[in-house]
């Protein structure tokens, strides 16, 4: 139903900030014993998408497959790009779908249309800066 689907867009969007959260302390604790800091990135697209195992008795494999997969990961790819100096521990970026299904309840920077990696047509894409 679509109050399932938005729920767990809320549910990916709080585990991702959750995430930035342990990424920030880690960050701190890697800082304070002189290792290099640690950068977290995480794409989020809500969206239909096919899960199993695949495969055959020689070689099985739980897998997630289907267009929100690869628009998800290629937003946890642009999230490289988008990381500036003095970014924090964690870079969020969102998809539309998801933008969507989060109505007012999250703070987001509205980036604009980006190209993805095997997309034809540009994607609107948000950065995720917190829950009000």
């Amino acid at each position: 139903s679509p109050q399932e689907i938005a729920a767990d867009a809320v549910a990916a969007a709080r585990s991702a900030l959750a995430m930035a959260d342990a990424a920030l302390q880690l960050q701190a604790e890697f800082a304070a014993r002189g290792l290099p800091a640690v950068h977290v990135r995480v794409g989020i697209q809500t969206g239909p998408i096919v899960v199993g195992s695949l495969g055959g008795a020689k070689r099985l494999e739980y897998a997630l497959v289907g267009d929100t997969v690869v628009t998800a990961s290629r937003l946890e790819q642009l999230c490289k790009t988008l990381r500036g100096p003095g970014s924090g521990a964690c870079t969020i970026i969102l998809g539309d779908a998801t933008r969507a299904c989060l109505g007012d309840k999250f703070r987001l920077d509205d980036i604009g249309h980006a190209p993805l990696k095997g997309k034809a047509h540009l994607v609107q894409i948000y950065k995720l800066l917190g829950e009000k």
